[in-house]
């Protein structure tokens, strides 16, 4: 804010208030109000009887806040405008509450000839709302370095000091709704030579010497003792940010402990799903705690977005009590490794999105955690596509409903133990090794499934895996099954014929793109409960052996592309497949370039231009190009095979099969 400056005269009125785009991740702070320190003198200076200049009182910024504005002071802007994408990274929520505190915008003051500062005679700050506010933070802008000045309420109630080498405020100040208290200033000019120099100034008319900045929020129910306020201070000196628990703050843009304090935040013990110091987050390069029993809440978000983040140490810091840690690292991509053994995390209930987004991490110690609290693991380690291994053991997960995309993108982790893992809560494990595309082995059949109703994209591309299991029993419940096993290229075998499909309907590119897979046993299905199949087997170039006769496919509309490419498929039996529902069946036999034998039962009809492949000679050697009824006799081209009657068909004439089964009779002794 700028101090209004003129002649002989009042300095004018005004409310410091801009406008900001709403954003969302960051903390809403409203009600932020600026008051300007300024000097003002007649053009002659009595020493015996001053003549004091008249000013006017300002109106003071009343902080009023919209759905698509917030009045924000000089300290900085509101929010960060970070959009929210359902399915992938998933943002941080701000909170909503707002108080209205007035200031004036002017401090009148009168400067004698003997250099001494009086400050004015009347000077109040009322609370216009409806709920307690306190003194959050104040920055401070010096026109004149050796400026003094100090303020109290006339109750004696300190609110800020401010020197030459330091300044702070009283986080402790607060105003009770509907309250206004009379502020008395001191101030003063130390060094001789500035102080004849704004004697020079105040002679030709008003001249400022500090501006403040004054932001106010609304008091938490539990806000703790004013005597011992947990603060943070980022200084751009070296792009750190400091933890404190003092009784005073210091003030922003002045000298704290040998480095500049550049932004101070306060009540960071009571932010619940707001990021603090988000307006410096790209810039915090390391994190400290400098004073013992700063004891968060809630550490949702507080590291959101730190993407020059490098440095953390949380040693002293009390964690006890915190209840989330959701999203507490999530895009702060410069961090390599991190060290957290020594957080207490037994209050915790929310470990999603914690590590989502640090691609750069490689190392993460959670010995000693108890989590045994924990509701949920979602997107834990979304994306941290540089971890080659991680030490899951110490995570006690008899609590949690949802593994939602815990370890989605980690494409660097060859091997995990998930032995140890209690789920038998869990509701969801969509997409939980989605991406792991260097993992080879993955034991999860010990993994309780019984409250488990989604098992999609479990290990959709899982690139290296050669073998990939799921737990036998217990999954009743489930759902959907969509891309389980789709993209596991590497994958050669796959034991999943006790598996419980009762209440599967959604099979849709269950084993796409297994280009490796060699047999697959469907025997021991019972999946009456299907309703889509779609690419459920697409891809799979290298199967020989497919046993489909558990499909029980009478409720399925969705048959496209259900083999499309299984060009080493020899063999079919679809006797226990019904179309009877189907909509669509494009492309349900597509590349199917070796197929020489196929069994139709009577309720398999053509759908939606679902026709057995057009035999070839380079695929099938000795075929005309059409399928041969080994009941009739009669040869059929593609679209013209009947249906609706159970029979068998062979691409190759009648003669030819009978010589190719004369070559492979086994000999008499």
């Amino acid at each position: 804010m700028k101090v209004l400056t003129g002649r002989s005269g009042c300095l004018g009125k005004g409310a410091l208030r801009r406008k900001a785009k709403r954003r969302r991740g960051l903390p809403v702070v409203t009600g932020l109000t600026a008051c300007a320190l300024g000097v003002a003198v007649a053009a002659m200076v009595a020493t015996a009887a001053p003549t004091a200049l008249a000013v006017e009182e300002g109106a003071g910024a009343t902080g009023t806040q919209t759905e698509s504005e917030e009045a924000i002071g000089a300290g900085g802007e509101v929010g960060a405008a970070v959009p929210d994408e359902p399915g992938s990274s998933p943002e941080p929520i701000a909170d909503d509450g707002q108080v209205t505190v007035t200031v004036p915008t002017e401090v009148p003051c009168v400067m004698l000839g003997d250099g001494s500062i009086i400050g004015p005679a009347t000077w109040s700050i009322e609370n216009k709302s409806s709920k307690a506010a306190r003194l959050a933070n104040v920055h401070a802008e010096r026109k004149t370095l050796s400026v003094e000045a100090s303020a109290a309420t006339k109750g004696g109630t300190a609110l800020l000091e401010v020197s030459p080498d330091a300044a702070v405020f009283n986080q402790g100040f607060e105003l009770a709704a509907g309250e206004s208290a009379d502020v008395a200033w001191s101030v003063a000019v130390t060094d001789g030579a500035e102080r004849s120099e704004a004697l020079s100034g105040a002679l030709l008319g008003p001249t400022s010497l500090l501006t403040l900045t004054f932001t106010f929020a609304a008091v938490e129910e539990d806000p703790g003792s004013p005597s011992d306020t947990a603060f943070a201070v980022f200084s751009a000196d070296d792009a750190s940010l400091t933890l404190y628990k003092r009784p005073d703050a210091p003030v922003e843009g002045t000298s704290f402990l040998g480095k500049e304090a550049t932004r101070v935040y306060t009540g960071i013990e009571n932010s619940r799903s707001t990021q603090p110091w988000g307006d410096v987050a790209e810039r915090i390069a390391s994190v400290s705690v400098a004073d013992a029993g700063v004891a968060p809440k809630s550490l949702y978000a507080w590291f959101f977005g730190c993407s020059s983040l490098t440095s953390v140490d949380l040693n002293g810091l009390d964690t006890s009590g915190t209840t989330t840690m959701a999203f507490m690292f999530s895009r702060a991509s410069a961090l390599e490794s991190l060290d957290l053994s020594m957080l207490d995390t037994s209050s915790c209930t929310d470990f999603s999105d914690v590590f989502q987004d640090c691609t750069s991490l490689k190392e993460i110690d959670m010995t000693g955690w108890d989590t045994s609290k924990g509701a949920t693991f979602a997107q834990m380690l979304f994306n941290c596509k540089s971890l080659g291994h991680v030490d899951l053991s110490p995570l006690d997960t008899s609590s949690a409903v949802s593994f939602r995309q815990m370890l989605y993108g980690c494409s660097s982790l060859k091997e995990i133990d998930l032995s140890g893992f209690k789920t038998s809560k869990a509701t969801t494990f969509a997409s939980m090794l989605n991406g792991c595309s260097s993992l080879t082995s993955v034991d999860v059949t010990g993994f309780d499934l019984s409250s488990a109703k989604d098992l999609s994209m479990f290990f959709f591309n899982c690139k290296s895996l050669t073998e990939a299991d799921l737990a036998t029993t217990g999954m009743s419940k489930v759902t959907t099954l969509y891309g389980a096993f789709g993209g596991c290229s590497s994958l050669r075998s796959v034991d999943v014929s006790a598996l419980d499909v009762a209440s599967v309907a959604n099979f849709a590119y269950c084993f796409s793109g297994c280009a490796k897979l060699e047999k697959l046993d469907l025997s021991g299905w019972d999946a009456s409960s299907a309703r889509d199949v779609n690419h459920f087997l697409s891809g799979c170039a290298s199967l020989k052996e497919a046993d489909l006769s558990g499909l029980h496919t009478e409720g399925v509309t969705d048959f496209s592309y259900f083999l499309y490419g299984c060009k080493s498929l020899e063999e079919l039996d679809l006797t226990g497949i019904s179309t009877a529902s189907a909509t669509n069946g494009y492309g349900m036999f597509s590349g199917m370039t070796s197929l020489a034998t196929v069994r139709l039962g009577a309720a398999f009809s053509w759908v939606g231009g679902a026709y057995l492949p057009l035999p070839s000679a380079a695929g099938v050697p000795g075929t005309d190009g059409k399928w041969h009824s080994l009941t009739s006799g009669k040869a059929y081209l593609p679209a013209d095979v009947p249906c609706g009657v159970e029979d068998s068909y062979s691409a190759l004439p009648p003669a030819t099969a009978a010589m190719n089964e004369e070559t492979v009779k086994p000999e008499k002794e």
